[in-house]
């Protein structure tokens, strides 16, 4: 319940945004359609833009041109499980090269499999990046229709809302065990 609640807001955070002229929004997908083995720090792709407006693609990286509060996600479909006890299918979504939202379903060693979604408020300036990363070896499934990245802006510039970017790779490093 809590989960739809917080997707209406976000909706209507959109609409608003739309509404009052803000229009930077972009979703990147995966083109291949096809699954893929990825190894460790390697960045997914190849990506093209479903839609833009004031966002671009530099490689697979996606680039803002307007300062904002933007609502930034990803979605990676995982498509192997291996044995338990090993690390496999972890992907980042990275904001200007640092972590910023981790997609995987457990911390006890267990594979992923399927779709792994997530997504939060930041600050981002004109120029700044979005793109995803493996952090461990990973096999994707590479259609578009369920590997994904993008963001939509929700508000204007704002100094005082910046949002801290959280340290991913040391919360992971904490519970991994």
């Amino acid at each position: 319940m809590l989960y739809q609640l917080f997707i209406v807001l976000i909706a209507a955070g959109a609409v608003h945004a739309q509404l009052l002229g803000y229009q930077a929004t972009g979703q990147a997908s995966a083109r291949k359609r096809d699954q893929k083995q990825f190894g460790a720090n390697i960045e997914l792709g190849p990506f093209e833009l479903d839609g833009q407006q004031g966002v671009e693609m530099r490689g697979n990286k996606m680039v803002v041109s307007q300062t904002g509060v933007y609502y930034v996600y990803g979605q990676v479909h995982y498509i192997h499980l291996n044995a338990k006890g090993q690390l496999y299918n972890r992907c980042i979504l990275y904001v200007n090269n640092k972590p910023f939202r981790f997609l995987q379903k457990g911390m006890d060693g267990r594979a992923d499999i399927g779709n792994v979604y997530s997504g939060g408020l930041i600050h981002l300036r004109s120029g700044d990046t979005i793109s995803l990363k493996t952090q461990q070896p990973s096999r994707i499934n590479l259609d578009p229709r369920v590997t994904f990245f993008g963001a939509f802006r929700v508000g204007y510039n704002c100094e005082e809302c910046s949002v801290v970017v959280p340290d991913v790779k040391s919360y992971y490093n904490k519970y991994s065990g």
